[in-house]
């Protein structure tokens, strides 16, 4: 195991993803950061999704595809990649979103520097519409006050109501899901901010201001 750069599995559920696939893949495949593993999990999809998908983990050895044959959902299709990752650490990207180019790579750093008192670090997020004209910045959910780890002023914020807007901010350490258990596939929304609150009594949440 290399300390200093572990293996990140990244996770990206699939659904009739077509239009924006490419992207999300492309922005794993930048990424400054190289010693990941990328587990799409096509999840029965009926677009041409799987073929690109496909195109990918044929040119890529790092691409894993896994396909669903019916449909399970978000919370299932995200534990079917869990339960394949070989990484120290689980990171998740959703099909319509992308990252930038240092995400993992700033991310592992934050893990280096805290070793085990951080199970979850949690970025910033830009949410661009579909007319590609109205961005609006969440750091404005004023996260930079849990720089310093004071998780007592955080799980209270936590429990008022879920500000880590997306499952693609946060990249995971692989011990949280080893304690506490992967996501509950009985939610099919909420699935996240339960898992969330579930970490937030055992481990420690870093912000990366990015």
């Amino acid at each position: 195991m290399n300390i200093e750069y572990p293996l990140v599995s990244v996770i990206i559920p699939c659904f009739n993803g077509e239009k924006f696939i490419v992207e999300a893949i492309e922005s794993v495949i930048n990424q400054t950061y190289k010693n990941w593993e990328l587990i799409i999990i096509d999840d029965g999809s009926t677009d041409n999704s799987k073929e690109i998908i496909k195109q990918y983990a044929t040119s890529e050895n790092r691409i894993k595809y896994i396909q669903n044959i019916q449909n399970k959902g978000i919370p299932s299709t995200r534990n079917i990649g869990i339960k394949n990752s070989n990484g120290e650490y689980i990171a998740f990207l959703d099909q319509d979103d992308f990252w930038i180019k240092d995400k993992l790579a700033l991310c592992i750093k934050e893990f280096n520097r805290y070793n085990a008192r951080v199970g979850i670090v949690f970025s910033d997020i830009d949410i661009v519409f579909s007319d590609n004209t109205k961005i609006k910045n969440y750091k404005k959910e004023n996260y930079a006050k849990y720089q310093e780890l004071n998780m007592q002023d955080f799980i209270k914020k936590l429990f008022m109501g879920n500000f880590i807007k997306s499952a693609s901010q946060v990249v995971v350490s692989k011990e949280c899901f080893k304690k506490i258990g992967l996501f509950d596939e009985r939610l099919h929304g909420g699935d996240d901010y339960d898992f969330w609150l579930r970490a937030a009594g055992e481990f420690n949440f870093k912000y990366l201001d990015i």
